[in-house]
């Protein structure tokens, strides 16, 4: 009974609070280009080259997707509790998504990936504090 409590104590000592999903904390928080095709995106040539702001769900458009960069506190740790270790760090960031309004199925980005086949990926969400 006492470690439950001690681990409860923690847990508790070292959780935050997350931002709301609509607030707007990151003007530029992920910069994204898209391209047509595979073609263009190996020559570099893309059609568009972006800075998107946290918070909002920006529609993707074209075929792939680089992410360039991802603001410092768009990659922020959050701790997570979890049956086998007690306590572990994972990172959230930034979301590519199915559908037009950043629902259904998700796949996480991250900074350096590039053209990323995002044919079935309509929009992009990040989640910054």
């Amino acid at each position: 009974m006492q470690f439950t409590t001690t681990a409860a104590l923690l847990l508790s000592a070292l959780a935050f609070p997350l931002p709301a999903t609509s607030e707007v904390t990151e003007p530029f928080a992920v910069k994204v280009k898209t391209f047509d095709n595979i073609t263009a995106c190996r020559l570099d040539l893309p059609l568009t080259n972006d800075w998107l702001k946290d918070g909002t769900c920006h529609h993707l458009p074209n075929s792939r997707l680089d992410v360039n960069e991802i603001h410092d506190t768009c990659r922020s740790k959050l701790i997570v509790r979890t049956v086998e270790i007690g306590v572990s760090l994972i990172e959230v960031a930034v979301f590519i998504y199915e559908n037009n309004d950043c629902s259904g199925w998700e796949r996480q980005v991250y900074a350096g990936e590039t053209c990323i086949d995002i044919k079935k990926f309509y929009s992009l969400k990040a989640f910054c504090h």
